[in-house]
């Protein structure tokens, strides 16, 4: 039985072994037809990462924000002032009222943040930049 396909199996494939141009186009067509499909989808996956970045650390200093003032009791902090660059490095500002109370950067797990921030007297955020994007509040 097995010699009888195996006859069968050269008899069909004339005794060569390999495989034909038509297969070897027909897979890397499909492989084609794949790549084409997924590639977009994952752009589409990093693009809603690095959205998803901006929108936590946007959040993280807010939450910091608050934190700050509500554990100094203050209502409003000086407000980064019209014209002056954004803040990136929260090491020293803002503090509220006096400088008795830490600075925002104690309050975030990492005080550099990855973008640039303006705040209001009220300690809401109210601009996001990237980083060397020459933001001014």
């Amino acid at each position: 039985m097995a010699g009888s396909l195996k006859k069968l199996a050269s008899r069909i494939t004339g005794g060569q072994k390999g495989f034909t141009l038509i297969e070897m186009i027909v897979v890397v067509g499909i492989i084609a037809v794949l790549a084409a499909v997924i590639v977009p989808n994952i752009g589409k996956f990093i693009g809603t990462g690095e959205d998803g970045a901006k929108s936590a650390e946007w959040e993280s200093v807010q939450t910091a924000m608050n934190a700050m003032m509500a554990e100094s009791a203050v209502n409003t902090v000086p407000a980064s002032s019209s014209g002056s660059a954004a803040i990136q490095d929260w090491t020293s500002v803002p503090t509220a009222v006096t400088n008795s109370e830490q600075p925002l950067g104690a309050y975030l797990q990492n005080p550099v943040t990855v973008y640039l921030y303006c705040y209001d007297a009220n300690g809401q955020i109210v601009t996001q930049g990237e980083q060397g994007g020459g933001l001014t509040c």
